[in-house]
């Protein structure tokens, strides 16, 4: 009766081990949580090439910490409900893209988490660029628009920078707060630059656009 009670003990402790054993790295690597991003830029651009309003977030990541970030780790990013994604991507060192197959989880309150799985190692201290591209509506109505635009960190980013691009032909084009810098795209639109320090993902960013414009 002991010696079956010593090697039913022992059965359960081993079967213990290798369940830990297996789940551990998945655990660790089912969220990047360690990355950071050295320099991130979120542009804004109601009614670009489309009624609706095109965002586009790039930065460089990189792993602050000391161990080696696994591959297939997921990096997520935060996006609006109902947004239309064009491209979710790495950047290759040539600097060309290399989009990713990605999935979605509805957070509520009008927010999605959009997640791929980085497709490298990332050592410490090495880069990780990223891009992620999308549509959504905004709500706003002519001729006087206005929406609230929202940028919801994932990750700690040191440097953060929002562009907002009035659109063509739009007039009495109003940012509240007030950015910090204007001036022109590459296409002479009026840009709007809004500059942050040291964001975590608690430090969400919010900016009330108005503006005027009688059609979409």
């Amino acid at each position: 009766m002991k010696r079956n009670t010593k090697l039913l003990i022992t059965i359960v402790l081993l079967l213990l081990s290798l369940s830990i054993s297996y789940l551990s790295p998945n655990v660790a690597w089912a969220e990047s949580g360690s990355l950071k991003a050295t320099n991130f830029q979120v542009d804004v651009k109601p009614e670009y090439d489309d009624p609706r309003t095109l965002v586009i977030y790039q930065g460089d990541f990189i792993n602050p910490g000391t161990d080696t970030i696994k591959k297939d780790t997921l990096i997520s990013f935060i996006i609006p409900k109902g947004a239309e994604v064009g491209m979710a991507c790495e950047i290759t060192a040539q600097g060309g893209h290399d989009c990713q197959p990605y999935t979605t989880q509805d957070l509520g309150d009008n927010k999605v988490k959009l997640s791929w799985k980085i497709t490298k190692d990332i050592a410490p201290n090495q880069k990780y660029p990223a891009y992620l591209e999308f549509y959504y509506d905004n709500g706003s109505s002519a001729p006087n628009k206005t929406f609230n635009y929202i940028f919801f960190p994932t990750d700690d980013i040191d440097n953060l920078d929002l562009n907002i691009v009035a659109p063509k032909n739009a007039s009495n084009f109003v940012t509240t707060p007030a950015a910090s810098v204007t001036g022109k795209d590459s296409k002479g639109l009026d840009r709007f630059s809004f500059n942050y320090k040291n964001q975590t993902p608690k430090d969400n960013v919010a900016v009330k656009v108005d503006y005027t414009k009688p059609d979409n």
